[in-house]
């Protein structure tokens, strides 16, 4: 019987430890919380293929759980120290099958009292996603300063700032990279998830009387996107920062990355089924612009059940 998510567990395995011991080692009193996601939906270009016939769809499977703990800090600062885990299982790519885990921490100011007054937050992450193959796995540094506001009894408003570094492991040699003829001393790196990026993000949320909430939000990202193709052209190699295949794929396949810069425009529709558990629809629009016109587009609509322990 095959397994619903076939990823190698080990590296996992040692950072859902390490994390589990930074949430409970401390003797300090605060509120714990625990959280379980359950999710299904639809991603039109897993890919980032840049047309019709590189364009790999599929539906997929989403499980997340993460748990932590809120020190209060006086009456207007707080930290959150939590961690993750997550398994993506993709139904038609099974290439792109991933575990991931992270750790974050949470710092927050409140500027004054009561609902309205404005709250200053930044955070740091680190998280480690572990695919099939080993050229897509990648570490995640993440920091983050956003400013958030609640405008009226129903409307919420945050803004915010980020930057992200990606890394990844030293791949081995590459024959069919090399197969190519491409000039040996101007070869490009493999490591495919190498980058950094620079972001900005606003969202709005609205609330009703029933504890409907309904969102949307905008993202600008300066960085980098990495696509697959199976074209690998002298234009498209002159052009890419990376190159290797592409272990999503049994064969015929080459990832490559690109700088480009992303306008990512999100809906949201959360509804509550119980006191601790909602039921939620998100949309998700990406337009990708890559250098010398490589533009690529995807959308992701899932609907989810979210539980609070």
């Amino acid at each position: 019987m095959q397994l619903l998510f076939s990823v190698k567990p080990p590296k996992i395995l040692v950072f859902i430890n390490a994390g589990l011991a930074l949430l409970f080692s401390s003797a300090v009193s605060a509120n714990s919380f625990s959280q379980i996601s359950l999710a299904a939906g639809h991603e039109d270009n897993v890919a980032r293929g840049e047309d019709s016939r590189h364009e790999r769809g599929s539906s997929f499977l989403n499980i997340e759980y993460s748990l932590g703990k809120l020190y209060e800090i006086g009456l207007k600062n707080s930290l959150i120290v939590s961690a993750q885990v997550n398994a993506s299982r993709f139904e038609d790519l099974p290439g792109f099958d991933k575990l991931g885990a992270g750790v974050s921490a949470n710092y927050n100011h409140k500027w004054g009292l009561g609902a309205y007054a404005p709250l200053l937050a930044t955070s740091i992450s680190y998280a480690v996603e572990d695919y099939d193959g080993r050229a897509r796995d990648n570490e995640l540094l993440t920091v983050d300063v956003s400013y958030l506001k609640r405008l009226s009894p129903a409307w919420f408003l945050s803004t915010g700032v980020d930057y992200q570094d990606s890394s990844s492991d030293s791949l081995p040699h590459d024959p069919v990279i090399s197969s190519f003829g491409y000039d040996p001393d101007l070869s490009l790196p493999f490591e495919l998830f190498d980058y950094d990026s620079r972001s900005v993000f606003a969202d709005l949320e609205y609330s009703f009387e029933n504890g409907m909430l309904l969102s949307g939000g905008f993202r600008r990202v300066d960085g980098f996107t990495v696509s697959s193709t199976t074209e690998p052209s002298l234009n498209l190699y002159k052009v890419a920062e990376a190159f290797y295949s592409d272990s999503a794929f049994r064969q015929g396949w080459v990832a490559y990355q690109l700088e480009a810069k992303t306008n990512e425009w999100s809906l949201g529709l959360s509804i509550p089924s119980s006191r601790d558990s909602s039921i939620n629809f998100a949309y998700s629009l990406y337009d990708i612009s890559g250098v010398s016109g490589h533009d690529y587009l995807n959308r992701i609509f899932s609907i989810s059940f979210v539980h609070d322990f």
